[in-house]
């Protein structure tokens, strides 16, 4: 009677510690995701002000669960935007008019706007934990190879000529609001291009994952859907050859002075790099490939 339950409490302990190991199960899985928030590309630089802009990005990857841990690999495409602003700016040159009468012109350069675009393609690399309530942690890096880069700075240019043989408005020889002789205020927008070195990203992510349960998943191997926050921080080395100091450009095409700013992204930068970050909400469909259950008798 002994011996016999002795051997019933044997097989329910063996049954228990099965149940509880087949929940310890390893899957690899194929992830579709989407993801968007706030972006700013900083250059360090002490005459302008970044704002940021709002990116996006796509991304697959393959992920590989051994019982709680997760391992991710895959292909990333994103757009980084991002907005800098500029202090009111001013220039004086000297120039003539369509009567060759010598003047000097004074230019006041304020709602100057930068806007910066990159597309990028990157490989994460990442690695993490889930617990068996959806929660999940994942940490690494990317990295990003930058495809281009676009600019488009726009500006309010005011013009204002000095002569120095009339009274003026303000008996300082100046002339302004003459539209017909140029002294107006226009919205000049300046387009550039350029492209980075290789970025070196480094990422968090935390969130969700939607549950289902464990016996529908492993019979239909349904899809879970993962909602997650994330922060991406990465540096961009910037060669020496690209930095500037020039940041008026003469925009007219006829020989007249049509002067407006170009892109100041690499200009008066402090640094050899550019510090870009991006944070937001992420979506995942996490799509099930197969799974390996390990039982405790063979274990």
């Amino acid at each position: 009677m002994t011996e016999m339950r002795f051997f019933l409490l044997s097989m329910a302990l063996l049954c228990t510690v099965s149940m509880f190991a087949q929940r310890e199960i390893n899957e690899s899985h194929l992830l579709l995701s989407g993801s968007s928030g706030y972006c700013q590309i900083k250059n360090g630089a002490t005459i302008s002000n970044e704002k940021g802009n709002v990116e996006f990005a796509l991304g697959t990857a393959f992920e590989r669960q051994y019982k709680s841990f997760l391992f991710q690999t895959g292909i990333e495409l994103s757009l980084y935007r991002s907005t800098m602003s500029l202090k009111d700016t001013l220039q004086d040159l000297d120039m003539v008019d369509t009567e060759d009468m010598p003047f000097r012109g004074h230019f006041t350069f304020t709602k100057t706007n930068d806007l910066q675009r990159l597309t990028n393609i990157a490989i994460p690399l990442m690695v993490g934990y889930e617990s068996w309530n959806g929660y999940f942690v994942s940490v690494g890096g990317k990295a990003m190879l930058n495809l281009a880069g676009n600019t488009s700075t726009s500006t309010r240019v005011n013009l204002r000529a000095y002569y120095p043989n009339i009274i003026g408005e303000n008996n300082d020889g100046g002339l302004s609001n003459m539209p017909n002789h140029g002294l107006s205020t226009v919205t000049r927008v300046v387009h550039g291009s350029f492209k980075l070195n290789a970025l070196f990203v480094g990422s968090i992510e935390c969130g969700y994952t939607v549950p289902i349960k464990y016996e529908n998943h492993i019979r239909s191997m349904k899809p879970k859907l993962r909602l997650s926050l994330f922060c991406d921080y990465g540096i961009a080395p910037v060669k020496k050859d690209k930095k500037t100091t020039d940041l008026f450009v003469n925009t007219s095409t006829t020989g007249e002075v049509a002067p407006a700013i170009r892109s100041y992204l690499f200009n008066d930068m402090k640094s050899n790099r550019l510090n870009v970050m991006y944070a937001g909400v992420k979506v995942t469909i996490v799509f099930g490939l197969k799974v390996y259950e390990c039982f405790c008798d063979n274990l």
